[in-house]
């Protein structure tokens, strides 16, 4: 990867930072009026800011997933 590739995925993440509301960095929940930090509720739309972006930017040369099941992996 060169560095203009390396700044395009920089710029990508940053502007997909950007994007996440603050509703997903705290949580309103029954047993707290003033949130809970989840991050993978956090994570989970930052990966889709992400992809959201790369499709647009046609920077798909790798894709991001929340979880990936290990089982079974050696």
């Amino acid at each position: 990867m060169d560095k203009k590739e390396i700044s395009e995925y920089v710029d990508l993440i940053i502007t997909a930072f950007d994007r996440v509301s603050q509703d997903y960095y705290k949580i309103n929940t029954t047993s707290s009026a003033d949130g809970i930090v989840r991050e993978r509720v956090f994570c989970y739309e930052l990966y889709h800011q992400i992809r959201c972006l790369q499709n647009k930017r046609g920077l798909t040369d790798f894709n991001i997933h929340g979880e990936i099941d290990k089982r079974g992996h050696m």
